[in-house]
């Protein structure tokens, strides 16, 4: 494995690895060179089936946003992230083997031009990204997806939609049965105005917790987790450019003074 992929898996490592009832996310540029690496942990069939999109944003995305998973697990595992094992529960979620349902856990999500990724210790989690397409809200879509006490009652704000909608679909995503629930079964009592904290949510009698994540512009994001977390923690992705150019820089400096 090549230098600059190993100096990032060890920085993303460092900055990821959650402690007990811990949350980590993390948001990455799916144009970013060091993203491209992530691909290198899928296997030959995988990048074939990634690279089936028509569009080159779409197939980016699709590699860097695989790859990202098997990062996640291998930060967790502590394993090569491309020899990680995975299993797939009854509802498709991917799942790694051998571990309990609430030991560790980790999710993904993906826009056209950014990759999201929440792992966890003790909590059940889940994260979606959406990028915010006004055309796309219209008053039925509304309808179909938000209860009647969630504070939306039409298609004027396609902000407060998506940023709504991220929230609820973090918590079908932690549940693990995605779209086969109704997403109006999922009720938000409440945002928090800060971006520090949590809101409750409720799906099918079950109390959720779920919290925006600081995007770019024009992306809407959120967590959520079945247990409110000791510590949530979002890694900014600077940070981790920033650790993998330390790290090249002191391994030459140690290869130029043996």
């Amino acid at each position: 494995m090549q230098a600059p992929l190993n100096n990032l898996i060890e920085s993303i490592r460092s900055a990821m690895t959650p402690g007990d009832r811990g949350i980590r996310a993390l948001i990455v540029p799916n144009d970013d060179p060091l993203a491209s690496g992530f691909a290198s942990f899928l296997s030959k069939q995988q990048r074939a089936r990634c690279r089936r999109f028509d569009d080159p944003a779409d197939r980016r995305a699709a590699l860097v946003c695989k790859g990202l998973w098997r990062l996640g697990a291998g930060v967790l595992l502590g394993e090569n992230p491309a020899r990680v094992e995975l299993s797939r529960d009854r509802w498709n979620r991917p799942q790694l083997i051998g571990l309990a349902r609430d030991t560790v856990d980790l999710n993904v999500s993906r826009t056209r031009t950014h990759s999201g990724l929440v792992l966890s210790r003790g909590c059940r989690v889940g994260i979606d990204l959406e990028s915010v397409a006004p055309s796309l809200v219209t008053d039925e879509l509304v309808r179909a997806v938000m209860h009647e006490a969630d504070p939306l009652d039409d298609a004027s704000d396609a902000d407060v939609f998506f940023g709504l909608w991220t929230h609820k679909e973090a918590v079908l995503k932690a549940d693990g049965r995605g779209l086969e629930v109704d997403p109006r079964q999922v009720h938000l009592n409440g945002l928090g105005s800060p971006q520090s904290d949590w809101s409750l949510c409720g799906c099918h009698g079950q109390a959720w917790n779920t919290r925006p994540l600081e995007c770019p512009p024009s992306i809407k994001g959120a967590i959520a987790s079945n247990h409110l977390p000791a510590s949530c923690v979002q890694v900014a992705w600077e940070s981790i450019v920033a650790a993998v150019i330390e790290r090249g820089s002191c391994a030459h400096v140690a290869s130029s003074n043996p």
